[in-house]
């Protein structure tokens, strides 16, 4: 199970999106940030890196997940919204108000990268987005009960701002949070107005996001009172079951609204509450959201409310007064934080916890196999790649590994701690079916395409002939090697007129490009450790030369590099910039091999090289190692404990090679070696 630990003193002050929770498993995701325009009425803005403000527009924001941020047993005092204001004039808030009814972000931001190339969205992730209209958009949307009071919101008289350095600080908020914390079944956030236009980072910016501020001061212990589960009675019936005094104040509301005709009963220990929702509903929105809660605070808040979703997934389990904190971890972080370019809004899927006899303890694994999501190696909770790919361009190729890449290694790809794409792909399709086909496109540690090549690839089903062409791609027919997804990689045996190399791709990195292309054929870069020229092995370039290096190490130390003994190392000091060494004469060669067995000391490698009478500055970039530790693992020789780092350069015919190591304190190599090549 997952319990709410007592952070006291330990919680953060300060709480923004995908900051860590001190003593939690998972970071602090639960934030919704967006802003509507009256001027495009029907339009959506979530996602977007930036909070438009000013006139006829509203900035709407969430920080949900409180009771885990803050901590058990906790009230909160002089709680601030910190803003990064962009662009404007210095912000002044006009007004702040209490939003009373649910509301999505939606995902439909401006310059997303798959909307300019003309990429339509997955058909099984339509998007559900708040506009000035509507409090989210789709086929049953859901109207403001007027744009100008967004759903009767309540404004909070006591709010007021200041604004120093770029940095707009909200004050004031104190007793609306509290609210939040006592019943987060009515925590939809807050809507803010200003006077003038202004732009501020969003939850979704590199920089400056919305951070919530907070101090807090222990409450006085009391009796503890839960909303234990929810379960369906009937069509539009249900029950709520409650660890409540008889006659406790309570509240049953259906999307914000509240019901009447509740009746309250008892059932053993258990008081119990039997409601309906209203007739019309019983083709249930996405997300529309039954709650209930208990309406005095106690000594442990984050249970006295719990969300249930009807058109979501009853999941099985061992019910007990802490199962709410397992569903609203599920609900308001794990499923819409994990957020990808098919699924901007995350996974639309929403579970409910009923009581059922489980012989599974761990919380995470019962409602992972209840959704028939895939365990595999990799990221996250059950692995896999947790990277928002959003602003990559879904016709691309997508890169598995830290291979060399210009351009994807300027695309901001932030990972996650929670699901992974294929996680999200399996729930929102409903299957694990693999696509018939796939491209790939093969590439050398240097960047450049790998082929004509000869490819035998070896799947669990069996095996099939391929032709790469002379550009790196093929298409890859599945039918013949596997079916579903899994960790079960598939091999590639490539054979190029200069060398042969097997390597491996996970057959859920197929599933992934399959879900990120949607109709189109999925595209995945594999890094191939080959020189495009033939190699001599066995001979080192370097073996006896005098290297050099930016430290002024001693001949001694330096000579350990080329000395042709392993058993011998050097430190490699953190402020190392550079080693050199010198040839003697311009040579041809094709990989650099660095030996070590440190190889989790290093950030990176680089290799630069220049010819007989070149300068520094005429130096050009020879090959590129990103975590060598990664390398290391998957694909590098060992040489007993120590692993042989190879660069697989843009073959070279140069008398200097320079190594630039990224590295910590506790780094050494044993050895350089620069393997000479032929042209044929």
């Amino acid at each position: 199970m997952i319990l709410i630990p007592a952070l006291l003193s330990l919680a953060p002050a300060v709480i923004t999106r995908g900051c860590v929770l001190p003593g939690e498993p998972l970071k602090y995701w639960a934030v919704s940030d967006t802003f509507v325009d009256s001027k495009e009425p029907s339009t959506n803005f979530g996602r977007d890196m930036l909070l438009s403000g000013g006139p006829g527009k509203v900035v709407l924001l969430r920080f949900a997940d409180l009771n885990r941020a803050v901590g058990a047993g906790q009230s909160l005092e002089n709680v601030e919204i910190i803003l990064s204001q962009e662009l404007g004039k210095p912000a002044k808030l006009k007004a702040a108000f209490k939003v009373t009814l649910p509301w999505y972000e939606g995902s439909d931001r401006r310059g997303d990268i798959n909307k300019l190339m003309g990429t339509k969205p997955d058909a099984n992730f339509v998007a559900l987005g708040t506009t000035w209209n509507d409090r989210w958009t789709g086929d049953k949307p859901e109207s403001w009960n007027t744009p100008a009071s967004f759903g009767n919101s309540l404004p909070i008289g006591g709010a007021t701002s200041k604004i120093a350095d770029d940095k707009l600080t909200i004050s004031g908020l104190t007793s609306t949070f509290q609210q939040f914390l006592e019943d987060p079944s009515a925590n939809y956030g807050i809507a803010l107005q200003f006077a003038e236009v202004c732009d501020f980072s969003s939850s979704d910016s590199s920089d400056g996001a919305p951070e919530l501020r907070f101090e807090r001061k222990p409450i006085a212990t009391k009796k503890d009172q839960a909303v234990i589960w929810i379960e369906r009675t009937g069509d539009l019936k249900f029950r709520a079951h409650l660890n409540a005094g008889k006659g406790a104040p309570t509240a049953v509301k259906w999307n914000g609204k509240r019901i009447d005709g509740v009746q309250e009963s008892t059932l053993g220990r258990e008081v119990v509450l039997d409601f309906a929702i209203p007739s019309g509903s019983s083709k249930f929105a996405p997300l529309g959201v039954l709650s209930v809660s208990i309406l005095e605070g106690d000594a442990d808040n984050s249970n006295n409310s719990m969300d249930f979703y009807p058109a979501g997934k009853d999941v099985p389990f061992p019910i007990d007064v802490n199962s709410v904190n397992v569903s609203r971890l599920w609900n308001e972080t794990i499923l819409p934080q994990s957020r990808f370019s098919f699924a901007l809004d995350g996974s639309r899927t929403r579970i409910n916890l009923v009581r059922g006899d489980v012989a599974e303890k761990d919380s995470n694994e019962i409602i992972r196999a209840s959704l028939g999501i895939p365990k595999l190696e990799g990221m996250g909770l059950f692995g896999g790649d947790t990277r928002d790919e959003s602003q990559y361009a879904r016709q691309l190729p997508m890169m598995y590994g830290p291979w060399s890449d210009q351009l994807f290694e300027q695309i901001a790809m932030p990972a996650t701690d929670l699901l992974s794409m294929t996680a999200v792909g399996v729930l929102g399709s409903g299957e694990t079916k693999l696509p018939k086909l796939v491209t790939l496109k093969m590439v050398t540690p240097y960047e450049q395409a790998l082929g004509p090549a000869e490819v035998l690839a070896t799947g669990p089903a069996g095996k099939s002939n391929l032709k790469l062409t002379a550009d790196g791609y093929l298409v890859l027919s599945l039918s013949e090697l596997a079916t579903t997804v899994g960790d079960v990689p598939i091999k590639f045996l490539i054979t190029t007129d200069a060398d042969s190399k097997t390597v491996e791709v996970p057959i859920w990195q197929i599933y992934d490009a399959s879900r990120r292309a949607g109709k189109s054929l999925g595209v995945i870069s594999v890094g191939v450790p080959m020189s495009g020229i033939h190699l001599t092995e066995g001979t080192n370039l370097a073996a006896g030369k005098f290297p050099s290096d930016s430290q002024t190490s001693s001949a001694a130390e330096l000579a350990k590099l080329t000395d042709g003994d392993s058993g011998t190392a050097m430190n490699i000091a953190k402020e190392a910039k550079w080693i050199e060494i010198d040839l003697g004469r311009d040579r041809l060669f094709g990989a650099v091999d660095v030996v070590t067995d440190t190889p989790e000391a290093f950030d990176s490698i680089l290799a630069v090289v220049r010819e007989t009478g070149a300068n520094d500055s005429d130096a050009r970039l020879f090959a590129r190692m990103l975590q060598p530790a990664w390398h290391a693992k998957h694909w590098c020789l060992k040489e007993g404990s120590s692993s042989v780092l190879r660069l697989f350069g843009i073959p070279a015919k140069a008398r200097y090679i320079r190594l630039l190591p990224k590295a910590n304190n506790s780094a050494k190599i044993s050895e350089i070696r620069v393997v000479p090549g032929k042209l044929d």
